[in-house]
């Protein structure tokens, strides 16, 4: 199994969740689903995701396929923003942002965490 590592802090009107590890299917689709559990759990609506995996990108399709399999819970939340920590992989992000937009998912991608926190804190 891929190396994965979760990070999910508690902070006021969101929870934070950081992914580091390997940069794999599984990897991504169990942290949107880490991210969703925890928010269920804790009675969060919204999420500031930051992901922190290396390795080479993942393919288009497997992009849509991951993000329309977990659009459905990402509609669940009000706001969700997303921070691509690896340099050379906001293409890959920005599609998978598309994809989920046009799914119904509140979701933005921001370039830095100070970014994304100012957007998800606003009332």
């Amino acid at each position: 199994m891929a190396e994965y590592r979760l990070t999910l802090e508690e902070r006021p009107g969101y929870l934070y969740a950081l992914a580091e590890g390997e940069r794999t299917a599984e990897n991504m689709t169990r942290f949107l689903g880490d991210v969703h559990e925890a928010c269920q759990r804790l009675g969060r609506t919204a999420a500031l995701i930051e992901v922190g995996l290396e390795g080479p990108s993942l393919g288009i399709g497997t992009i849509y396929g991951i993000i329309t399999a977990r659009a459905p819970t990402g509609v669940l939340l009000n706001r969700i923003a997303y921070v691509e920590r690896s340099a050379g992989k906001n293409t890959g992000a920005q599609f998978a942002v598309d994809v989920a937009v046009n799914r119904g998912v509140n979701l933005r991608m921001f370039a830095t965490a100070a970014d994304a926190r100012r957007w998800i804190e606003a009332p």
